[in-house]
């Protein structure tokens, strides 16, 4: 059954690498919206390996906390294979960890974004739709294997400087 679903994830990795590394001209405002685009559907590769982490999962009962459900070995393993598999030139840090009742996706983006590309992006990636982000199914996941009432699931881009761009909050 994990050879099943670490296969799926695989290839929903390399489905999302193509669609996020592709497109994105080097002018202006046209690449940062294309890298604001690609990373709002860059959410799936971890969420998925979060996802894919808890249906694997052996516990018989929930995890006390969402730091919890990341130390399992399981759930640790799978969202470090997907983060390495994930690499690419869009994003020079990908961290997912807990903070309190929020599952977080912290995002850094390589390139150093000027102020008129990065109200661009944020003005891209708040304009999105929680369904766009496809996260809701992630929260829910988490009520079924996290023994948090409820559970969040964040989302933040940061400039390559570090600064962040946007952030978002889900559940």
């Amino acid at each position: 059954m994990k050879k099943v679903f670490a296969l799926i994830l695989v290839l929903l990795l390399c489905v999302t690498v193509v669609g996020c590394s592709s497109g994105g001209s080097d002018n202006g405002g046209s690449s940062s919206s294309s890298a604001a685009s690609s990373a709002a559907d860059s959410s799936s590769p971890a969420s998925s390996a979060v996802s894919s982490a808890a249906s694997t999962s052996q516990a018989s009962s929930k995890y006390a906390s969402i730091e919890e459900y990341l130390d399992d070995p399981t759930v640790k393993a799978t969202v470090s294979s997907a983060l390495e598999a994930y690499d690419n030139e869009l994003f020079s840090d990908m961290k997912v960890y807990a903070e309190g009742d929020k599952l977080v996706y912290d995002y850094t983006y390589s390139q150093v974004y000027d102020e008129d590309q990065v109200a661009t992006m944020r003005e891209t990636l708040e304009s999105k739709s929680d369904d766009e982000f496809k996260l809701d199914d992630v929260v829910e996941e988490l009520k079924t294997y996290v023994d948090v009432e409820n559970p969040q699931v964040e989302v933040i881009y940061r400039n390559g400087d570090g600064t962040i761009i946007a952030s978002r909050t889900f559940g």
